[in-house]
């Protein structure tokens, strides 16, 4: 296939960027092989957990593995899922290699950019930084609270309480992804951010920024669930509807056929913000 080419006769290709270590074991696995009959998953472990911590690191260096992945797979065109930190890449990846990208699907990205784009993020970004100046062994805690609604605990961890070296290198990365917000207003493609209802207030603000600049963006609430809590594991069938209609109807976009909306829950209402309701649902 020539450069950029995107055939919707066959089954959407997704690279799927997770935040976690050895994703296919995980819950990102699980769901991939839930999604093998109507889409080809390919699960993209950040390479920050594999690099020796005194390597150079940066942007160039995710966005690069992710060109790899999909060069070693065949994949001509693709549609990208990032998650959290791997969200974060998922937009350095899509400025990187535009003719690529096909689509791109946000799971409460870590960071949008660089800029305070909003005083609510200079906060989170002090915030950070205050967390990020404690010892090794008291960061985790307070960084796991910032993520969650005020006045929500989040679950026990699902791994040893640590931070190490790498999530450093991560976090300088979250930092200083390689771009501003109002760079992604280079992002034509369809965009989908999903935020959970109980996760810090911040991604609802951090989704209204991505309205403001990126040119065609929708927003899907999941009410109930959280950071920790992911759609993808805590309802997997409601999940698998939006993303597999949302990649339908990008595919068919690209073949210039009329677009055809996600598909989304019957119990979704539209939000009453007149900046937001007509692009965000929230599903109970």
């Amino acid at each position: 296939m020539s450069a950029g080419h995107y055939d919707a006769r066959v089954l959407p290709r997704v690279i799927w960027i997770s935040p976690d270590t050895d994703p296919a074991a995980r819950s990102s696995g699980s769901f991939a092989e839930r999604l093998g009959t109507r889409a080809r998953v390919h699960l993209a472990e950040l390479t920050v957990w594999r690099l020796d911590p005194c390597a150079a690191y940066g942007p160039s260096v995710e966005t690069a593995a992710i060109e790899r992945l999909a060069d070693e797979a065949g994949i001509d065109r693709f549609h990208l899922f990032g998650f959290s930190a791997g969200g974060t890449v998922a937009l350095a990846a899509a400025l990187a290699m535009p003719q690529r990208v096909a689509s791109v699907a946000l799971l409460e990205p870590a960071t949008i950019g660089s800029d305070a784009w909003h005083p609510a993020e200079a906060a989170w970004q002090s915030e950070m930084r205050r967390i990020r100046a404690l010892p090794a062994d008291a960061r985790l805690e307070p960084f796991r609270r910032l993520l969650m609604r005020p006045g929500t605990d989040p679950p026990p961890p699902r791994r040893a309480p640590s931070w190490t070296a790498r999530d450093d290198l991560l976090e300088d990365l979250m930092e200083d992804p390689g771009f501003v917000s109002s760079d992604l207003a280079r992002i034509e493609q369809p965009t989908l951010v999903v935020i959970g209802g109980k996760s810090n207030p911040r991604w609802s603000l951090l989704a209204a920024r991505l309205l403001e600049v990126m040119p065609d963006v929708r927003v899907e609430v999941f009410a109930e669930l959280h950071h920790f809590t992911p759609p993808h594991r805590a309802q997997p069938a409601r999940f698998e509807e939006l993303l597999v209609g949302f990649w339908n109807s990008a595919g068919r976009a690209l073949r210039g056929a009329d677009e055809v909306p996600a598909t989304v829950s019957p119990h979704a209402v539209q939000l009453d913000q007149p900046d937001l309701g007509r692009h965000m649902r929230v599903d109970p």
